[in-house]
């Protein structure tokens, strides 16, 4: 009989819509997209390029892929997000055959559901980022290692996890070789590891070397051949110089960053993730018998797995909560085990499995609550003020969205109270599902306009094309914000202010001169926008934050004209050009 068509990719459907119905969010994806972009409107095949400028801080897989992808589609952002979108549910079907593999079919319904049903998920898995292609090469390449049977399948496995690992490092740099070698260096730690009955690990083969090596050497090979400036930075500074330099410091947070925001990424699953984490530690202690059946050996890996990566990760100085994207799929193993092995009764876990149904019984709540009072937005100087034809509607969008949220929450606590674990279980998946999704095709599109560069772009690209036949210079300097998202949705020569092709250190030195009475903090960007008015004249068109335009004098600001007004996000922003 064949089997029945698998559900689990029905909880993917909030980060579909996620990545369907809104325009480029900061603070990556406008970068992500742009660079993106240039690999094919600028010469960034190999070194890849930001606004004009090389741009050395990331691997290029990805940016081939979704600009490949943008280039086919009219440079629309859903369709760049593909990358992301294909990489999380085949991530997830991985999931699902290592859990078919260590325990069988109801984990394999479970592991990957539960996987795509978290907050992580379901925000960033359809996000223009390198994590998700990370996750699944990583994946991928311990799943290559773990699903092979026979002696004779070894080497054909270790060269594809090579292979696999060579696009993960051509994705985000030799952290994915990090994180697969703490992966199987934390398997073969484990108690009867090395028993002559235990099943054989993955040998070196030169081929899978090789292949692990070759697609970032040939890259960077051919970068630093046309580029040999760039060879410290791509050999060091791009991934180890991170751990100590830049990255440590942007990124910095607390020792316990990562377990504090896995709890909350993790809902509404955390508490059978605890629960779960508890039974994988017992697991990985255990050592089994030669000959025995017992021994939870699926357990103890996926448990081994998520610990020596949430234990890596919160060690290093940067934090971020992408950064332990590649543990997830782990997570979510140990906590599908729990679920079906461990909660077959109720009784006495009440509370436990309760918990996750409740918080989304009380955000239900808080939702339909909060869209009648929705006017209480504009004294809380949200990005919602801005968007009244939202505002007004939110009344209703925030209790439809709230709906399933509501009436799912409410038929699993009900089920938990008739001891049906699973049921609760399914309640709890679907209320998630349906809440998240539909929250998100309501709200997502019509908040777009406040979060997304699209329409400054828009008036931008209008002011630029009026202007084209009379410019000399055409390069448009923005200030106060990041130049990437007006300049991949005007398609403007739009450049950062600080662009030393197009200003010296003597032009911005006299402006310097002139401007000992402003805010030291904004010092730097008065200065450079005195200079580019002198560098461009009347051909000056600039993007400049209001915080910076209401810094300058009333004299200053007669000197220009202010052509648009709009937001991006929470931040005011003004076209301007001279009188």
């Amino acid at each position: 009989m064949p089997r029945r068509l698998p559900l689990w990719p029905l909880v993917g459907l909030p980060l579909l819509i996620s990545a369907w119905s809104r325009g480029l969010w900061a603070p990556d994806e406008p970068r992500y997209a742009q660079v993106a972009r240039e690999v094919f409107t600028e010469p960034g095949l190999l070194a890849m390029r930001l606004c004009g400028e090389v741009y050395p801080d990331k691997p290029p897989l990805l940016f081939w892929l979704s600009g490949l992808l943008g280039l086919v589609s009219g440079w629309s952002p859903a369709a760049m997000r593909l990358v992301s979108v294909a990489a999380t549910f085949i991530t997830a079907w991985l999931v699902a055959r290592l859990a078919r593999r260590w325990w069988g079919e109801r984990e394999a319904a479970w592991a990957p559901a539960l996987f795509l049903g978290t907050a992580m998920l379901a925000e960033h898995g359809g996000r223009l980022q390198l994590d998700p292609l990370l996750t699944l090469c990583t994946t991928g390449a311990l799943a290559a290692l773990e699903l092979g049977e026979g002696e004779r399948s070894w080497r054909g496995r270790a060269r594809l996890a090579g292979l696999l690992l060579g696009l993960g490092v051509l994705t985000k740099g030799p952290v994915a070789i990090l994180v697969v070698v703490l992966v199987l260096a934390a398997w073969r730690l484990l108690p009867g590891a090395r028993t002559s009955g235990a099943p054989r690990g993955p040998r070196l083969d030169p081929v899978a070397v090789v292949l692990t090596l070759l697609p970032a050497g040939l890259w960077v090979a051919a970068v630093v051949a046309t580029n040999p400036d760039l060879a410290d930075h791509l050999l060091f500074g791009q991934h180890a110089g991170r751990l100590t330099q830049g990255g440590a410091v942007v990124h910095a947070g607390p020792w316990y960053k990562p377990s504090l925001r896995l709890a909350l990424l993790f809902l509404p699953w955390t508490p059978l993730l605890v629960a779960g984490l508890a039974r994988g530690w017992s697991a990985a202690r255990a050592r089994p018998a030669v000959a025995a059946h017992s021994h939870d050996r699926g357990l103890a890996r996926a448990f081994a797995w998520a610990a020596v990566l949430l234990l890596f990760f919160t060690l290093i100085p940067p934090k971020r909560d992408l950064y332990l994207l590649p543990a997830y799929p782990a997570l979510a193993l140990v906590t599908a085990r729990w679920l079906c092995a461990h909660a077959t009764r109720a009784r006495g876990r009440v509370l436990l499995l309760g918990v996750g149904p409740a918080l989304l019984l009380l955000v239900g709540l808080a939702l339909a609550v909060a869209g009648p009072a929705a006017g209480a937005i504009e004294a809380a100087r949200e990005p919602l003020a801005e968007l009244p034809e939202l505002e007004a509607s939110l009344a209703w969008r925030l209790p439809l969205g709230a709906l399933p949220l509501i009436v799912g929450a409410a038929v699993a606590l009900a089920a938990l109270r008739r001891d049906r674990v699973r049921r609760a279980a399914a309640a709890t998946l679907a209320a998630f599902t349906g809440g998240a999704a539909l929250s998100f095709a309501l709200v997502f599109p019509h908040l777009d306009d406040a979060k997304s560069s699209a329409a400054l772009g828009e008036r931008l690209a209008e002011l630029h094309a009026e202007r084209a036949q009379l410019l000399v210079r055409p390069e448009i300097p923005v200030f106060g914000l990041r130049p990437e998202g007006p300049r991949f949705y005007s398609r403007a020569p739009v450049v950062p202010a600080r662009h030393p092709e197009f200003l010296d250190d003597q032009t911005l030195g006299s402006e310097r001169g002139m401007l000992e009475g402003h805010d030291p903090a904004l010092f730097e960007p008065v200065a450079l926008l005195h200079a580019w008015r002198r560098v461009l004249g009347q051909d000056l068109l600039a993007v400049v934050s209001e915080r910076l335009w209401m810094t300058l004098e009333d004299t200053e600001r007669e000197r220009f004209r202010v052509l648009h007004e709009g937001r991006i996000g929470r931040r005011r922003v003004l076209i301007l050009g001279t009188r």
